[in-house]
């Protein structure tokens, strides 16, 4: 009996661990405001639509114990310069959650992960090749 009471009682913590970082919680003058990570990771997405050099961003928000982490992947079209829109998309994304959660005073670290280069015609490269030459599929043995 008593081991099915502690591994309730363990349960109960690690699941209170969990539902609590989903959230980010502070306090008003007129009582508790908690926003959903999952709210800000959209608004993250949306606010990435006004910079010309991304085509996909997609984040992910921890809130740990003094700052809140944003993971992006950017999937950024040809014709960016990398360093320069990584600059651009880190320094938005901490604006951005910075003014939108004013009341917190925790630092906003942003990482940025570019996951792909899309071509901004759409069209696929392909290799350089003569007219009439063409190449036989691999047909296995």
């Amino acid at each position: 009996m008593g081991l099915i009471l502690l591994n309730w009682m363990y349960a109960q913590l690690t699941l209170a661990k969990f539902q609590k970082q989903k959230t980010i919680a502070f306090e008003n003058p007129n009582g508790q405001v908690t926003v959903s990570l999952a709210a800000i990771e959209d608004f993250i997405r949306r606010s990435s639509q006004e910079m010309p050099e991304v085509k996909e961003l997609r984040s992910s928000v921890v809130a740990g114990k003094g700052k809140i982490l944003v993971r992006a992947r950017a999937v950024l079209w040809s014709g960016a310069h990398i360093p320069e829109a990584a600059e651009r998309i880190q320094s938005l994304i901490k604006a951005k959650v910075q003014e939108m959660l004013s009341g917190i005073e925790e630092p906003v670290i942003v990482r940025v992960h570019v996951a792909k280069i899309a071509l901004k015609d759409g069209k696929e490269e392909l290799p350089d090749r003569r007219p009439g030459q063409f190449t036989q599929p691999f047909r296995g043995l």
